[in-house]
């Protein structure tokens, strides 16, 4: 019988001074790129001046939080910053029962993508993927990004039932079905009804407007190449350009900015405006 996960992670944690030395005096420059996206993040939530790289239009900032904050306190509240931790949730996994438990080889798999190793599944002959247009590279870069058809919806519709939960378990009136469209058959994941504040408080009467619904878009993004037929397999996506250092959250930025362009101004526009706010995950830090 395999360790369960607490055991795992325990024999990780109790040799983690070993792997912090290799990581950090490692030749292999994918384990260095790997330990740089798991370094604290410090990211500031509620000032679009402070956003880098600036938003291309006024209607282009990547999170409706400012206008609540602004909403919720007039004026000029200061900038709030939000530190977040790409592992801080290992501390959170508990097993509740023993479906809860992740198999050995899914751990495996994610340890070995962590530390930026080859997973020992896919080392061997390359196959050739589902898809027909790639082969499996050994660090699975082609498998996160592939857009085959079922594989890629399949895993989409699964994390949009997922968020849909956790949204509506604190509260929030959610549905995954029958969204709004923005235009045509085009439309978002999930619809919160009567979610968020867009105006700014009535002079006169000092209180909030009434709220709007929010639609979210869920996306699905990777740090790296892995379907490009311009790129290598495996080069990051997003560099620093000061020092080529890899750029933690350039992937979500650009899915996200794509995401505002097509989407938000078509849902402004609708005769009852709805706000927009996309949704993306990277895989790197799953």
């Amino acid at each position: 019988m395999p360790p369960s996960q607490h055991a795992l992670s325990k024999q990780v944690m109790k040799n983690w001074d070993f792997w912090k030395h290799k990581i950090a005096n490692a030749t292999n420059n994918r384990m260095l790129e790997q330990w740089a996206f798991h370094k604290p993040q410090i990211i500031r939530a509620t000032s679009t001046q402070d956003l880098d790289p600036p938003p291309l239009a006024a209607n282009d900032h990547p999170s409706v939080l400012p206008h609540e904050m602004y909403a919720l306190e007039p004026g000029d509240p200061p900038s709030r910053t939000l530190t977040w931790k790409p592992l801080g949730f290992l501390s959170h996994i508990k097993r509740r029962t023993n479906d809860d438990r992740f198999p050995l080889s899914l751990w495996e798999v994610w340890f070995c993508t962590q530390l930026g190793v080859s997973i020992p599944e896919l080392i061997g002959p390359l196959r050739q993927c589902s898809c027909n247009a790639f082969q499996i590279d050994l660090f699975g870069d082609h498998s996160q990004t592939c857009q085959h058809k079922t594989a890629a919806t399949q895993v989409h519709d699964w994390a949009v039932s997922r968020l849909a939960g956790i949204l509506g378990s604190v509260g929030h009136r959610v549905k995954i079905n029958k969204i709004t469209p923005a235009t045509g058959k085009e439309r978002g994941d999930v619809e919160i009804r009567d979610y968020v504040v867009l105006q700014k408080p009535r002079d006169v009467t000092d209180c909030l407007p009434p709220p709007r619904t929010l639609i979210l878009d869920f996306t699905l993004t990777h740090t790296r190449f892995g379907r490009s037929l311009v790129h290598s397999l495996g080069q990051l996506t997003h560099k620093r350009r000061s020092d080529g250092a890899p750029e933690p959250d350039g992937a979500l930025r650009a899915v996200a900015r794509k995401k505002i362009i097509h989407y938000r101004q078509l849902y402004i526009n609708r005769p009852e405006p709805i706000a927009f706010m996309p949704v993306a995950v990277d895989t790197t830090c799953l």
